[in-house]
């Protein structure tokens, strides 16, 4: 495996499966009790205008980014 594969599969695994993760909690929270906290993201999140999601979408992309890739 070459550097240039192991960055892509860290992008892969790690990257992309968190951001999309983060996205998927706040959109609808999974289990019959979500915690509160992730209650109020959710609620808070869900009724956001589309132009905001994204930008929400952008910082934690960008949080995710900085905590992988430094």
């Amino acid at each position: 495996m070459t550097t240039t594969d192991f960055v892509e599969r860290i992008k892969q695994v790690v990257f992309d499966a968190t951001v999309t993760g983060c996205l998927s909690l706040m959109q609808k929270q999974p289990g019959k009790r979500p915690s509160p906290q992730l209650q109020t993201l959710s609620q808070w999140f869900n009724q956001l205008p589309d132009t905001d999601k994204a930008k929400v979408q952008d910082a934690i992309t960008l949080a995710t980014r900085q905590s992988v890739f430094g």
